[in-house]
């Protein structure tokens, strides 16, 4: 199924926002073309480096690495502010202790999860 772009957009800058990761940092704008990606073909998360950052990296004309560097400090700053828990509430479960932080892939694969069910509601 494809989800209306704006609708995942809109979704995940929300969610993004409410865990402390502005618009202003360049991994905001990967994960959310990350998430949009990983929504419309969840096999794609099976592998991130070779399904997802080189699209988004041929998209931003910049290299994979970088876009995975960018991605890995977004998350960053969202756990530097301790705001990375607020998933849970997000979720209803506790996903992440304060001991452990997402990988790329985890967190992509959380959003692209979820996010649809937000959408629908």
């Amino acid at each position: 199924m494809t989800y209306n772009k704006d609708k995942v957009k809109i979704q995940t800058s929300n969610i993004l926002l409410q865990i402390g990761i502005p618009g202003n940092v360049a991994g905001s704008k990967y994960l959310l073309r990350a998430v949009e990606i990983a929504i419309n073909n969840p096999i794609a998360v099976m592998s991130v480096t070779k399904n997802i950052y080189p699209i988004i990296a041929m998209e931003y004309n910049t290299k994979a690495t970088n876009i995975e560097r960018s991605i890995r400090h977004a998350i960053e700053i969202s756990w530097n502010k301790n705001k990375i828990v607020g998933l849970n509430q997000l979720f209803g479960i506790e996903i992440y202790s304060k001991k452990e932080k997402p990988t790329n892939s985890e967190f992509i694969a959380l959003l692209a999860e979820r996010i649809p069910f937000l959408i629908t509601k």
